[in-house]
C-alpha cells in the first residue's frame, strides 16, 4: 500500500472492491433462495444486464415479454403454488385449468395440457434450433426431463455451465428470444383462460 494513486486509479480500485463484494454476496443469496434456481450465476456481476435484458429493443412489447420470463425466472410470477405459500387461506395448488397437477412453472412451461397448441408449434421451433447447435445425439441425453426443458426455457445460459450449448452470443440471444416469446404465449393464454 506504499503507492500512491491518483485520483481516477483510487476510485477504479474502490468500485472493483465494491461490485466484487456485491457479486459475491449476490451470487451467495442466489445459491439459498429456492426461488432463484433457474437463474444461471455465470454471468451474474454487479453492473452486468442480464441476458433476458440485453435481447430485447426498447419496445413496449418487448419489454413486457421481458418482464413475464423475467418473473418466471426470479420465482416472482404467480401460479398456484406460489399463493400456497404466501396466502394464510386454504388454496389448492393444482392447476386451475387442467386440474390435473401442481400448478409450477415446470408444469405449466412443459405439461399442462391447455398449452399443447403453443407447445406444438413454439417449443418445437426452439428444440429444433438448439439441436441444430449442439446434434441430434445431445438433446435426448441432457434434455430428457420437463425440469431441463423448464431450465433451458427460463434461462438457457444454465447449459453453457454446463458445456451443453456452446457459448456463443447469437446463439443464446436466439435462443432467448424465442424462448421469452414462448413463454409469453403461455402468459397471455393463461391469462384469457383465468380472466386475470
Amino acid at each position: 500500500m506504499n503507492q500512491h494513486y491518483n485520483k481516477l486509479g483510487w476510485k477504479n480500485i474502490v468500485r472493483t472492491a465494491i461490485s466484487s463484494h456485491w457479486t459475491v454476496k449476490l451470487k451467495a443469496d442466489c445459491e439459498e433462495k429456492s426461488t432463484l434456481k433457474l437463474l444461471s450465476k455465470r454471468n451474474l456481476n454487479i453492473g452486468q444486464t442480464h441476458n433476458v435484458w440485453d435481447t430485447i429493443s426498447s419496445s413496449v412489447k418487448y419489454v413486457r415479454k421481458a418482464v413475464t420470463i423475467v418473473r418466471m425466472l426470479t420465482g416472482t410470477y404467480m401460479l398456484q403454488t406460489l399463493k400456497v405459500k404466501f396466502n394464510q387461506a386454504e388454496i389448492d395448488p393444482t392447476c386451475p385449468i387442467c386440474k390435473l397437477e401442481a400448478e409450477d412453472l415446470q408444469h405449466l412451461l412443459t405439461s399442462c395440457p391447455a398449452y399443447r397448441h403453443i407447445r406444438k408449434s413454439h417449443f418445437q421451433q426452439i428444440k429444433e434450433y438448439v439441436v441444430s447447435k449442439i446434434g441430434n445425439s445431445v438433446w435426448p441425453i441432457n434434455f430428457n426431463s420437463n425440469m431441463a426443458i423448464t431450465e433451458l426455457l427460463i434461462d438457457c445460459q444454465r447449459f453453457v455451465e454446463r458445456n451443453i450449448l456452446p457459448n456463443n452470443k447469437m446463439i443464446l440471444r436466439t435462443i432467448e428470444m424465442k424462448s421469452r416469446d414462448y413463454c409469453h404465449l403461455i402468459h397471455m393464454k393463461r391469462m384469457n383462460i383465468t380472466n386475470v
